[in-house]
């Protein structure tokens, strides 16, 4: 382990019960986001190489959209 996470253990340690809980909790809620986007950025990787922006094509598929959902009614 490295010297900071043993300094920072060390301190948590010292903090009351719903404090350590507290921070506990939002640790692992970062290593969560920080898995998901790796996992992302894997399968990113996996789908093969990069291909150039078509942003005209984008944009007209944009423009589509909203043209299709101004049409419906509201509900």
């Amino acid at each position: 382990m490295k010297p900071e996470m043993t300094t920072a253990i060390s301190r948590l340690q010292e903090l009351p019960e719903g404090d350590q809980s507290h921070i506990g909790a939002q640790i692992n809620a970062y290593l969560n986001k920080l898995e998901n986007l790796r996992e992302m950025v894997r399968e990113g990787l996996d789908s093969g190489p990069a291909t150039p922006l078509d942003m005209d094509d984008i944009i007209r598929r944009g423009h589509e959209r909203l043209a299709a959902m101004q049409k419906k009614p509201a509900s």
